[in-house]
């Protein structure tokens, strides 16, 4: 299950996502889109991503469910910008570490859609399981997202992230290799 070891169970971990209009994303939400014979990792983290107007309520409900703040965020720090992060906070609660990224519009969704690959564009609700690039993500392939290489944000830790997925089966592809033509990349 994807909400142990982080809450008793699932019901606990959606009541938090509904209360605070936020959604998970990251390894623990690609671990739902793939059949479960198709991956052989555990998520050692959760990621959640809220609004910023609901960071408060979601800072509340995890210290009810005994988890502390292990390392603070900053606000606005220049390695997010262009992008829509006000800050990323990570929790802890002695076995396991929920980090909490909040976003600077009203939407939680928004830095998702920005994310460094395809490979981890998805994310679920308390009711619905989003796959942005399910014909690429489903054969284990991903794409860079070009933006942060325009922008000139692409960093070393985005060449770790794709290393990580590498070992975990992806292949990085180009838009030649879809099949489509470059303008639908």
């Amino acid at each position: 299950m994807i909400c142990t070891p982080f809450f008793p169970t699932s019901k606990h971990l959606t009541d938090v996502l509904s209360a605070c209009d936020a959604v998970v994303s990251g390894s623990a939400a690609l671990r739902m889109v793939l059949p479960a014979n198709a991956y052989n990792w555990r998520s050692l983290d959760l990621d959640i991503y809220i609004p910023l107007h609901s960071h408060t309520c979601l800072y509340h409900l995890l210290h009810k469910h005994h988890y502390n703040i292990v390392r603070n965020g900053k606000l606005n720090v220049q390695n997010y910008s262009p992008s829509t992060i006000f800050t990323v906070t990570t929790f802890g609660n002695g076995q396991s570490l929920i980090d909490i990224v909040v976003s600077k519009t009203t939407s939680a969704l928004s830095p998702i859609f920005q994310f460094y690959s395809t490979a981890v564009m998805n994310f679920f609700s308390t009711d619905s399981l989003y796959c942005t690039y399910p014909s690429l993500t489903l054969r284990h392939h991903m794409m860079i997202n070009t933006s942060s290489l325009h922008q000139h944000t692409f960093s070393p830790s985005h060449i770790q992230a794709l290393l990580k997925y590498k070992s975990r089966g992806f292949r990085l592809i180009s838009c030649e290799e879809t099949g489509h033509p470059a303008f639908a990349c």
